[in-house]
């Protein structure tokens, strides 16, 4: 089970599931780096930086 099943997006200051980005990035592969890339942050401190994996057609939230 991933640790993070959502993040903290502070451009809209609300959280953002790993299954919106997943809608999104279905639709256009580029929308992480465009939207989210240093955007998303751990949704309980919002300190932590998070990234998106993209493994074996999986998509989940990594902390730096």
């Amino acid at each position: 089970m991933a640790k993070y099943a959502e993040a903290f997006f502070d451009t809209t200051r609300e959280p953002v599931t790993i299954m919106q980005i997943r809608r999104e990035y279905i639709l256009d592969h580029t929308v992480y780096e465009r939207k989210y890339k240093g955007h998303i942050f751990c949704p309980y401190c919002k300190v932590v930086p998070l990234t998106v994996v993209h493994t074996n057609d999986l998509l989940y939230y990594r902390g730096h």
